[in-house]
């Protein structure tokens, strides 16, 4: 739900709620609100229901609201929240029950379902600066008990932890620590759960549906590819579907590709991964084959070891800045073709480690010997005065021949991420991370060494920064920004240059920050700094809520900025407008840039997301 909805108790609730009294009643001596809640617009995101407010202190002691379909809810039809409230130490409310239920309806289907949250054994964090106002409050509670005032130290960032097993007690358990005994219809509810849990664990459950899912069906070939599952040995392997076998690009003609990828789990958390990949060109007559694969440790360190090895092909932007199934489709039908790739025969290892909460380590050491490629076909089904096929040396600024003779890189990558002061869960099957109010900063330094008949020689650093920064009602922004460049660049390629993410076609990579929509592919990349930012917004329902029937399309607003700076592209500037949301999954912008003052390049994306 990335709608923001307007709390009845916030600073701006005058403007979309009226309120109607509905009487008062007391409990532990304390007179108690019952207030209704009245919209002043049937769209507005807003509640509906009631609250109660305790008199003299205004803070809820329970609400019971519900949120529509027609104030922008999406995927269900309605959701019911209903809350209580007690106070804790320092005179401090917190919830002590919970309850969402929620009704949808879509193809057909009808459903309906509820979460309940029992809370107890609170420990708040006092407020260091009001230790006066603490104590007070703890006299007042209980004058016999002196006041114990926590340290800093006495808190960490682990803000829920779920304990191995907490999912197997026993009902002797829950009745001790449950302040609200089941009902009826909730133990019947449970008991039916349970017995269903035992079956869906058993072998012949199991194997019956792993045999459902392992037939062969024209969908899993044309579409999303096949998918054996062995639920007992929690193994699984896939591959790719029939149009996804093959590609197309000037350099290697038509390219059948099979990747398959078998997965080892334990508990639904997967432990090591293999994946061997082979792809053919009837073009260059060239055969590649490589091996990858990953190894998981199961601690909530996030800890990994990936190696691989083989002769493969990559884009000179290893990132990848056109997908190959998109320039087939461009190469064929109109004559384009962008993919710029090159060969390498490698081996490599990685590593990654959260070394300490918030702080997260990446090695990667890779050996490769280089080849260059050239085009070897212009077959298309393109009318001819429509092709426009280019070398497989991109053009660039900077470097007038982008071509390479074959050569040797040792080339160690660091990579550090940090998270200020990064807040999560730990569950018995892994640590889960919060989002944070704070950015996120990425430091990346990659050394060539010319050793071991290594030929390039190179030092590059770069440093990223990125956040979200939610603004209510207004919207979501996300921005970025990145900067760096060689410190030295004694022997270094094309390839090795800092390739920024362009785009010359009318498909866009949506979810991704780091991404320029106008910039050719290669034209600007740079062996120099540089410094580039990202600015996007989403409005959500901001604007689009307020135009009469288009309101109902639950549309939404996005703008956009992108600036990059290199001693060749000068200063270039981006912006756009879009709209998202269309038919929930499409997104369409119109951007236009300029380069150093002057009008560069206008034209319309095309994404998809939701």
């Amino acid at each position: 739900m990335e709608r923001v909805y307007v709390s009845p108790i916030s600073g701006q609730a005058f403007l979309f709620y009226d309120y109607e009294l509905l009487g008062v009643f007391e409990e532990n001596e304390r007179l108690i609100n019952k207030i209704k809640l009245l919209p002043k617009r049937s769209t507005d995101p807003v509640f509906e229901g009631t609250i109660y407010i305790v008199e003299d202190e205004w803070r809820f002691h329970s609400i019971d609201l519900l949120v529509t379909k027609k104030r922008g809810l999406e995927f269900i039809d309605s959701l019911k929240i209903n809350q209580v409230l007690a106070p804790v130490d320092y005179d401090i409310r917190m919830p002590l029950s919970q309850k969402y239920s929620f009704q949808f309806g879509t193809f057909g289907f009808k459903g309906s379902g509820y979460y309940i949250g029992l809370f107890s054994n609170y420990e708040i964090e006092p407020n260091y600066d009001l230790y006066k106002k603490a104590s007070m409050y703890q006299k007042k509670f209980n004058p016999t008990k002196d006041v114990d005032l926590f340290q800093k130290k006495d808190f960490t960032a682990e803000v829920l932890k779920v304990e191995e097993g907490s999912n197997e007690r026993d009902s002797t358990y829950w009745e001790k620590i449950r302040p609200v005994p089941l009902t009826a219809i909730e133990v019947e509810d449970y008991r039916v759960k349970d017995s269903i849990r035992v079956v869906k664990e058993s072998t012949p459950y199991k194997d019956s549906v792993d045999a459902e899912k392992n037939k062969l069906t024209l969908g899993n070939i044309l579409l999303s590819g096949y998918s054996h599952s062995n639920s007992i040995k929690e193994q699984y392997w896939s591959t790719p579907s029939v149009p996804g076998l093959f590609q197309y690009n000037t350099i290697e003609g038509f390219v059948p590709e099979v990747q398959v990828v078998y997965r080892k789990e334990i508990k639904e958390r997967t432990k090591y991964w293999i994946s061997p990949s082979i792809r053919y060109g009837f073009s260059n007559e060239r055969f590649n084959a490589k091996l990858e694969g990953s190894y998981r440790k199961l601690d909530d360190k996030f800890t990994r070891f990936y190696a691989g090895g083989g002769r493969y092909i990559s884009q000179f932007n290893e990132e990848g800045v056109i997908t190959p199934f998109i320039n087939s489709y461009l190469t064929l039908l109109s004559g384009d073709n962008y993919l710029k790739i090159f060969e390498k025969s490698f081996a490599y290892a990685r590593f990654q480690q959260e070394v300490k909460n918030g702080i997260l380590f990446t090695g990667n050491l890779e050996y490769a010997s280089r080849d260059t490629l050239t085009n070897t076909t212009e077959y298309t089904w393109a009318k001819a005065e429509n092709t426009s096929f280019t070398s497989n040396q991109p053009f660039n600024r900077e470097l007038a021949a982008t071509g390479f003779d074959t050569h040797q890189a040792l080339i160690a990558t660091v990579r550090l991420q940090f998270r200020i002061k990064q807040k999560y869960a730990t569950r018995p099957d892994g640590k889960i991370i919060y989002p944070s109010e704070y950015p996120k900063f990425i430091f990346t330094y990659k050394k060539a060494l010319k050793v071991f008949g290594a030929d390039l020689d190179y030092d590059f650093a770069e440093l990223r920064i990125t956040d979200e920064l939610p603004l209510g009602l207004v919207g979501t922004s996300n921005w970025a920004i990145a900067g760096g460049g060689f410190l030295n660049k004694n022997e270094l390629t094309f390839v090795d240059f800092r390739h920024f993410a362009g785009n010359q076609i009318n498909f866009s990579q949506t979810g991704r920050i780091f991404k320029f929509e106008l910039l050719p592919f290669y034209e600007f990349s740079t062996s120099n700094s540089f410094i580039e930012a990202h600015y996007e917004h989403h409005f959500n329902e901001f604007i689009f809520n307020k135009i009469p029937l288009i309101k109902k399309l639950n549309l939404q607003a996005v703008g956009s900025a992108n600036y990059l700076y290199t001693n060749t592209v000068g200063d270039y500037i981006e912006a756009g407008v879009g709209i998202e949301h269309i038919f929930k999954f499409l997104r369409l912008d119109y951007y236009w840039a300029y380069r150093n003052g002057d009008f560069f390049a206008r034209g319309y994306r095309i994404g998809v997301g939701f």
